[in-house]
């Protein structure tokens, strides 16, 4: 994934490596590792940054772009 966002010249931390576990076929486990992202924020633990001002406009603007390149998730 990280090879198309990059193809698309979308923003991306450096991909390093990426790692499956498959058992009978299916995918149990996936890994991926990149380079520091330096001032990130995951938003599922510090749900509150939705509540800055434009911080949503700005999401959707990301998602929008990688939509816009062909690319969905």
């Amino acid at each position: 994934m990280a090879y198309q966002l990059q193809k698309r010249n979308l923003a991306v931390p450096k991909p390093y490596g990426w790692m499956e576990r498959v058992h009978q076929g299916l995918v149990k486990e996936s890994y991926y590792i990149s380079e520091a992202i330096g001032q990130g924020v995951s938003l599922s633990d510090e749900s509150g940054i939705l509540k800055e001002e434009g911080i949503l406009t700005q999401l959707a603007k990301a998602v929008k772009k990688i939509h816009d390149s062909g690319l969905f998730h």
